[in-house]
């Protein structure tokens, strides 16, 4: 874990490798969002589960299944940390990261073949599940090296703009693509419409992964010692939950955002299986609604952010999530979720421009691939439970109480969050 800082960070990165670099992240992130925005469990998966037939609560364990991959980091961690270049291995990681895609559309292209009784449904559910699983196994993996591997290739000022410029490019990209995404459901017969997505989704993802090919790695200044044995590794890395108390409000803010987030998934679910909207109709309208918003502030607050810093975006950003909570648990109609994904368009820009910069500045430089990894092992647990937990309310209680719940959490979130000051342990470290 120790480390030998021999340059300063804004040193590392900068002249023509690193404007170069910052457009190449745009671009691909730009096209890796787009297809994550598509096919993301927020819209399509929700409605491809009630187009299957299957209960609220299954949403909630397809989503809870999904979260046992965040341990996966824990088992690399060591390996990662102790590498100096990390290109090709996220490289590697994204390819597996993107075949999963594949497989879905094949597993209901296969499905449309079938008797598609009860038990062919839930083979397709089940085969989705674990494909899901994979991909967040490897995404768990991934984040790691590849946020530090950004983090060493374009510079401190570029990195709030970067967030925000890549999302609102892939958003204004979602914006025609609501009315494709109505068209297909529409149009193809189901569940062909949706592997269409899914393949589509797939070419997408592929295309991030060749602009990802062209970044520059250029040398990091730190070099990391030897790899450690895992105990001592460990040790060292848990110890960090003690002796950082920056961190540790992080954490929590971390914690209770990660539970308040999981009843994202239901919106579009509640407005086709409760509001009796129509759904190609629903899928289409709410991701323009939601990716045209969402374009238009991730510009918009990736500049804000670069000049008043990122905790305030993120403060927003929980106020946002809380508002468009409410507005769920109140609308009378399916009308109101036009708002409900308005105001969530916003609340997504605001996480997607602020998130990554922050915590790139809460886990100390040479320590970012421990840091990540032990923020997921630790939100590990919620993403298992809570996602089950909420299909469980919707479907024995009602939505509106899961939808109050979650937008008092992301309002509790906010007071760990004003506590935590990465520019304090800066200046500590600097007196030091």
């Amino acid at each position: 874990m120790n480390t030998t800082i021999t340059a300063s960070g804004p040193a590392v990165c900068k002249g023509h490798s690193a404007r170069r670099n910052f457009w190449l992240h745009v671009t691909e992130g730009a096209f890796a969002s787009f297809s994550g925005m598509l096919l993301s469990g927020g819209i399509i998966l929700p409605i491809l589960v009630k187009e299957l037939g299957a209960e609220p609560y299954i949403l909630g364990i397809m989503g809870s299944v999904g979260g046992l991959a965040v341990l996966a980091p824990l088992i690399f961690a060591p390996y990662i940390e102790s590498i100096r270049k990390k290109k090709k291995l996220v490289l590697l990681l994204g390819i597996g990261q993107r075949l999963p895609l594949l497989f879905i559309a094949l597993a209901l292209w296969a499905y449309g073949f079938s008797s598609q009784d009860r038990t062919a449904t839930y083979v397709c559910l089940i085969g989705i599940a674990f494909l899901n699983l994979g991909t967040g196994f490897i995404v768990s993996i991934l984040v790691p090296p590849w946020m530090d591997l950004v983090a060493e290739t374009i510079t401190d000022t570029d990195k709030p703009r970067l967030f925000g410029y890549r999302n609102g490019l892939s958003s204004a990209m979602a914006v025609s693509s609501g009315a494709v995404v109505s068209w297909v459901l529409a149009s193809v017969s189901f569940p062909n419409n949706f592997a269409v997505l899914f393949l589509a989704g797939f070419g997408i993802m592929m295309i991030s992964l060749m602009l990802f090919a062209l970044v520059n790695e250029m040398p990091c200044s730190y070099r990391p010692n030897k790899r450690q044995p895992a105990r001592i590794y460990f040790r060292e890395l848990f110890g960090v939950l003690k002796t950082d108390h920056v961190y540790r409000w992080f954490l929590t803010y971390q914690v209770i955002n990660r539970i308040g987030i999981v009843a994202l998934p239901y919106y579009a679910y509640v407005a086709v299986a409760v509001h009796h909207m129509n759904p190609a109709l629903a899928a289409g309208a709410f991701i323009m609604i939601r990716q045209a918003t969402n374009a238009v502030a991730n510009f918009v607050f990736s500049e804000i952010a670069a000049r008043l810093g990122n905790k305030p975006i993120l403060i927003a950003g929980s106020l946002l999530h809380a508002l468009a909570m409410i507005l769920a648990a109140a609308a009378p109609n399916g009308s109101w979720f036009f708002a409900v994904f308005l105001v969530w368009g916003l609340a997504m820009a605001a996480k997607q421009v602020a998130g990554a910069p922050f915590v790139m500045a809460v886990a100390p430089r040479g320590r970012r691939v421990g840091y990540i990894t032990l923020s997921q092992a630790i939100l590990a647990p919620a993403g298992v439970i809570f996602p089950a937990l909420a299909g469980w309310i919707i479907y024995a209680q009602n939505h509106e109480l899961l939808f109050f719940i979650t937008a008092s959490l992301m309002i509790l979130g906010i007071f760990p969050l004003l506590r935590c000051n990465p520019h304090d342990r800066t200046a500590m470290e600097t007196m030091d």
